[in-house]
């Protein structure tokens, strides 16, 4: 793991720095950076990105180890990479895990990651947060956004399953012909109010919960960024005092999260000048750099000279309209599990 995590570091430091040959991906930057005399390091690296594709699969390795094979292999090109990386978003692998291969496609300059992202199969089977990461990659540029128009117009994927943040994102692009197209598209999106969302979905207290199933739906939706019985990572507000509240004001949370959003749970987004772009909150800054905490717990320490924009838009980031990827009884179940309510009777 340790060595993994130093060749990370070197690749990591290759990619930022200009001065190294160009190459079709870092690590090939790498190797032309070295003299001929090299050629015994030139070929262990071959051998680190191979024994990189094997590891992700492998039942031996551990989730840590996975995840730094992965960065590993954001390094080392599409061509190399990019099958394997495609082969981990599905449901039999960790949100952890495809959480991280996303992240690591969306380093390629390579219009196969949009295609892979947005095949109908893969994209239902995103949860929110890997989704919302596969649209922050599919946003980087004009191509990006150009095939997601098309899959949004063809009916590939439905226009709800794009986060209100990232609409409001299509709705500023500099390209007028693709700004038209996002607006058309995105017309037949219900605008409801979240007060009129609420006032809709209320109906839904009249149902008696699964709560087991409401576990589940926890896990799935909201364990990457809240901690509850012991479940999940700590990103989002503590919600062990969330039973205390009526359903009513807990459901009202999960409509509405931009009502109140708890001081320093304001949600940043950070585009770097290499084009990388970070949604999280702000756990420490210094005058060099700062750091973002996001869904899974994962930080991110980015330098302050490599960052392009940064805005606050003072907003929550649970996403909005989480009720969208769930059937009324599920929003019920996931109720009656933060409830604390008592699991049905056999």
């Amino acid at each position: 793991s340790w060595r993994l995590a130093a060749l990370q570091g070197v690749l990591d430091g290759v990619q930022r720095n200009k001065a190294f040959p160009a190459a079709a991906s870092t690590v090939q930057r790498l190797q032309a950076a070295m003299p001929e005399a090299a050629s015994g390091v030139k070929d262990a690296l071959d051998t680190w990105v191979n024994i990189c594709l094997k590891l992700p699969r492998s039942a031996a390795a551990t989730p840590e180890t996975k995840v730094r094979a992965i960065r590993v292999l954001g390094h080392a090109g599409f061509e190399t990479a990019g099958g394997a990386l495609i082969a981990l978003l599905t449901p039999r692998s960790t949100q952890q895990l495809q959480a991280a291969a996303i992240t690591a496609l969306n380093g390629f300059d390579d219009g196969r990651v949009a295609d892979a992202f947005l095949k109908r199969e893969t994209w239902l089977g995103f949860t929110t947060n890997t989704r919302n990461a596969a649209i922050n990659g599919l946003l980087r540029n004009g191509r990006g956004i150009d095939r997601l128009l098309c899959a949004l117009e063809d009916g590939r994927i439905e226009a709800w399953s794009i986060d209100p943040r990232s609409r409001v994102r299509l709705g500023k692009v500099k390209d007028k012909a693709l700004r038209a197209r996002a607006a058309d598209v995105f017309a037949s999106v219900a605008k409801g109010d979240a007060a009129k969302r609420y006032e809709e979905y209320k109906t839904v207290l009249a149902l008696a919960p699964d709560v087991a199933n409401g576990q589940t739906k926890f896990q799935e939706l909201c364990m990457s960024c809240h901690r509850y019985k012991d479940i999940g990572h700590e990103v989002g507000p503590d919600l062990g005092g969330i039973r205390s509240q009526p359903l009513e004001s807990i459901l009202l949370h999960i409509i509405n999260p931009n009502r109140l959003v708890v001081s320093g749970y304001e949600s940043y987004y950070v585009e770097t000048r290499y084009g990388e772009v970070y949604v999280g909150l702000i756990v420490s800054e210094t005058t060099s750099s700062i750091t973002l905490k996001q869904a899974l717990g994962t930080e991110t320490t980015i330098s302050r000279d490599d960052i392009a924009v940064l805005e606050s838009n003072s907003l929550s980031l649970m996403p909005e309209e989480l009720e969208a990827g769930m059937t009324r009884q599920e929003l019920r179940d996931l109720l009656g599990f933060l409830k604390g309510e008592a699991a049905a009777k056999p």
